[in-house]
This record gives C-alpha cells, sequence and structure tokens, in this order.
C-alpha cells in the first residue's frame, strides 16, 4: 500500500462526516425555519384580517353617522320649518322646488339614491325619483317605526320587490312645535354606490379573501352583500345555525377575533369577525387556509433553493479546502520520503549499526544493514523485536529514567552490550536521542561496535603494567 492509499481513506471519512454535519444541520435549520416561517406568514395573515376588518367596521360606522347628520340636519331648523311650512300649503310649487333642490344637492353630494317625503299614513308626498309611487312593505315599517318613536330609525338592508335592488334605508320624524309627527323623510341608498364597492376591496393581491356582512335571521344566518364566489347572493345566501363549523355561524353564536372554520362555500378559512357597533351586523374579514399554506410554501421552496445553494458551496468549499490539503500533505509526504530516502542511504552507508525504536512499545522500527549483519538477524526479524531482547542486560525497569535523560541531555552517550543470534555478547558505544515525526516520538541509537577498541584498550593497560614492573618509565 503505497503513502497515497494509506491517507486517502481518512480522508474519505473526513468528507463524508464533514458534509453530513453541513447537510443536517442545514436540513435541521431549514426544517425548523420552513415551520417557523409558516407560523410568522399565519400571524401575518391574522393581523392583516383584524385590521382589514376593524378599518371596514370603521369606515361602515363613519358612513352610518355621516347618513345620522344628514337626517338631523333635513328635520331640523329652517329645513323643518319649510316641510312644515309646505306641509300646510301643499299646494306651494315654488316652497316644494326649494326643498327638492335642497334634496337634489343632498342626493348629489351624499350619494343617495333616492329622498322621499312620505305622510304618517304612508302616501308618499316628495320623490325625488318621479317613478316611485308607491312605498314597499319593509320602507312603511320603517317609517311606521319613526312615526310611532319621534326618532330616527335606520332600516336593514332589503331587496325591492319591483325592481330588485338592494335598499338600505333611514327614516327620520318631521316633529311640530308640539312633537307631533307630521311626516317622515326618507333617505335612500343604493348599497352598490358605495357600501359594496369599498367592502369589497382588499388591499393586498388574493385569491380568496374577501370581507362580508352577515346578521342572524332566525334560525339561519343571511349574508347582506354580494359574495366573490356567488355574486348574485345579497339577501339569497343563508346558512344554518345546525351548522357550528361555519365561520360566520361561530360569530352570530357569540365567537369573536381570530376564528377556523369553514365558509359559504365549505372551505376552510381564516377568519376575523367582529360586530359592527349599534346594529345587528357582523364583519368578517377572511382567507382560505390553503392560500396561507400555498405562501408558506411558495416561501419554503425560495428558502429550499437557498439551502440547496448553501449545501453545494459547502460541498464545493470542503473539496477546494480537502484538495488544498491533500496537496500539502502530498507536499509534506514527498519532502519526507526525500528525507527519508536521505537517511536510509546514510544508514546503509554508515558502518554502526542504527537501530529507530519505538520508546513506548521498546520495539524496533527500522534497522539498517550493519544492525542486521552485526546480530545476525534479517531485517524482518529484527523489526519483531524490542531493545531488551537485543540488550538483554539492560534493567528495563530503569527505562522511563533512561528516557528522561534522553529528554533533558538531547542526546545520551552509553556504553552497554548487544547479544548476537548466535548469543554473543558484544560491547557497544550507544548515541541515543530523540526526534518527532508526524507528531510521533522515536529514538534513534547509533551502536558503534567496540571490541577492538576495548581490546586494544587492554592490550596497552597490559603493556603500562609491563613497563612500570621493569622501570621502563
Amino acid at each position: 500500500m503505497t503513502d497515497k492509499e494509506t491517507i486517502k481513506e481518512p480522508e474519505i471519512r473526513f468528507i463524508f462526516f464533514f458534509l453530513t454535519v453541513i447537510i443536517l444541520a442545514l436540513i435541521t435549520g431549514g426544517y425548523l425555519y420552513y415551520h417557523y416561517n409558516i407560523q410568522a406568514v399565519q400571524a401575518a395573515k391574522e393581523i392583516e384580517l383584524k385590521v382589514i376588518a376593524e378599518l371596514k367596521v370603521e369606515q361602515i360606522q363613519a358612513w352610518r353617522n355621516e347618513r345620522l347628520i344628514d337626517a338631523s340636519r333635513n328635520s331640523s331648523g329652517i329645513i323643518r320649518k319649510e316641510i312644515l311650512q309646505w306641509l300646510r300649503s301643499p299646494t306651494d310649487h315654488d316652497l316644494k322646488k326649494l326643498l327638492t333642490n335642497h334634496w337634489r344637492e343632498l342626493q348629489d353630494n351624499a350619494k343617495y339614491q333616492n329622498i322621499l317625503l312620505i305622510s304618517p299614513a304612508g302616501q308618499i308626498l316628495i320623490s325625488l325619483d318621479p317613478g316611485v309611487v308607491e312605498l314597499e312593505t319593509d320602507a312603511l315599517q320603517l317609517v311606521n317605526r319613526a312615526i310611532l318613536t319621534g326618532h330616527v330609525v335606520f332600516g336593514d338592508f332589503y331587496r325591492c320587490i319591483q325592481n330588485e335592488r338592494i335598499h338600505l334605508d333611514l327614516t327620520v320624524p318631521i316633529l311640530d312645535d308640539n312633537e307631533t309627527p307630521l311626516a317622515a323623510l326618507l333617505l335612500r341608498t343604493d348599497p352598490d354606490n358605495f357600501l359594496y364597492p369599498y367592502k369589497q376591496t382588499w388591499p393586498t393581491p388574493s385569491d380568496s379573501a374577501e370581507t362580508l356582512i352577515f346578521r342572524q335571521n332566525g334560525q339561519e344566518i343571511v349574508f347582506l352583500n354580494r359574495l366573490r364566489q356567488q355574486p348574485d347572493s345579497v339577501l339569497k345566501t343563508c346558512i344554518p345555525l345546525t351548522e357550528t363549523g361555519n365561520s360566520a355561524v361561530q360569530g352570530v353564536m357569540g365567537k369573536a377575533g381570530i376564528i377556523r372554520g369553514k365558509d359559504y362555500r365549505g372551505e376552510e378559512v381564516v377568519s376575523y369577525i367582529q360586530q359592527i357597533p349599534d346594529t345587528d351586523w357582523f364583519m368578517e374579514a377572511k382567507i382560505n387556509t390553503d392560500e396561507i399554506f400555498s405562501e408558506a410554501q411558495t416561501r419554503g421552496g425560495y428558502i429550499l433553493l437557498l439551502f440547496s445553494l448553501f449545501v453545494a458551496m459547502a460541498a464545493l468549499v470542503t473539496i477546494l479546502l480537502l484538495n488544498r490539503r491533500k496537496s500539502n500533505l502530498y507536499r509534506k509526504l514527498y519532502s519526507i520520503e526525500q528525507q527519508l530516502s536521505q537517511s536510509k542511504a546514510i544508514m546503509a552507508a554508515s558502518s554502526d549499526a542504527i537501530f529507530v525504536t519505538d520508546p513506548i512499545t521498546t520495539r524496533f522500527v527500522e534497522a539498517n544493514d550493519t544492525a542486521c549483519i552485526r546480530l545476525g538477524y534479517s531485517r524482518e526479524e529484527l523489526l519483531n523485536m524490542t531493545v531488551q531482547e537485543v540488550n538483554p542486560i539492560f534493567p528495563m525497569e530503569e527505562w522511563s529514567q533512561y528516557l528522561k535523560k534522553v529528554h533533558e541531555k538531547g542526546n545520551l552517550l552509553i556504553e552497554t552490550f548487544h547479544q548476537k543470534r548466535d548469543g554473543t555478547i558484544i560491547p557497544v558505544e550507544v548515541n541515543v536521542r530523540s526526534f518527532q515525526v508526524g507528531g510521533s516520538e522515536y529514538l534513534v541509537s547509533t551502536a558503534r561496535d567496540v571490541t577492538e577498541r576495548n581490546r586494544m584498550g587492554r592490550e596497552l593497560w597490559k603493556f603500562r603494567r609491563i613497563c612500570l614492573q621493569w622501570n621502563l618509565f
């Protein structure tokens, strides 16, 4: 196995681990952010529904107050005196013209469909629309209530039998100085001119959002405006109170604010419902649940794409970094190989035995040819041996102290003995030093055979003794 092959598997494991961690982190982050995004979109839609519903309720209140002001102004002051004067002199055409001109101006400014002056008996005395010659039952009942109570009465939506148009009337009694009602002024509004168009507007693009006005009518609720999905539905579309899953039914049963239920089509919706003050009407702003989640899923798609790009970028950066690391590692390996080649050449050329030892196991990890020849072992045999097998007289219990001296001095010179394969003991002088390779410590020992040097030393010592005995010095 080559050096390049030995680093391949760890690098593959590192790449796999690193990318797995990144992908899991991105998937987890994407999942959490996706759900957070759904909740954020839903919360934003709920706030939007609330704001829209409250705004439209305020607009309807303002519109009703304007109608009440019109009724008050036209039933008091100079106009009241002119009406009473004309009632006493109905043949006064100039006075009638004065009244009708005033009411036409009011009609143009306030967009009334018609303004009528009605007698207590229900007879039309003046009508700006000459085509109206008789009052419908709903209008007559409204006039009677105003006459009986002596107060302004705001009517409800109703469909005219004569022309199928939707009317919304307001009636105010005309009282004489004795507070006796002599007539009633009826201000007729066409919801199509203001109320319905305004109610149908939505501030943001939406395929399902709409606002509804409804009220309870006996054991059912009735919608008072045109529905987006059922245009010809005013006062025709009704929902029984037994359908408790319907959001509008929940509204008339006492729930308010954000409601989740079904609409008039049976579709799942999120609604905000609020009762319109001083009326029996309820305002509902709603949107399909599917549309909310569709928007969240669209955002989720962008998020998924973004996270996919992050994964691809992370993988690319990782591969580039690993390639750079691999290149650096190969350069280091090449440098080490060069050094090893040089070291092996030096070791092979050395006349001294050279051993490389693992200080932890005391096993030889490298030896030159001189060491093998001198001790009589093959290289494979020698690399399976330990220091104690070559130097049986070395006190292994002192090995730690031996290493400590090597570390303190940098290198250590000792005289000891090596045992050859045949049992022969040879004296050696060993120079030991420590070095690091790849974060691991090794000991390199250069052992010189001092047999001849010791023999010559002994001969020299004997010669000196003889010389001393014979007084040769």
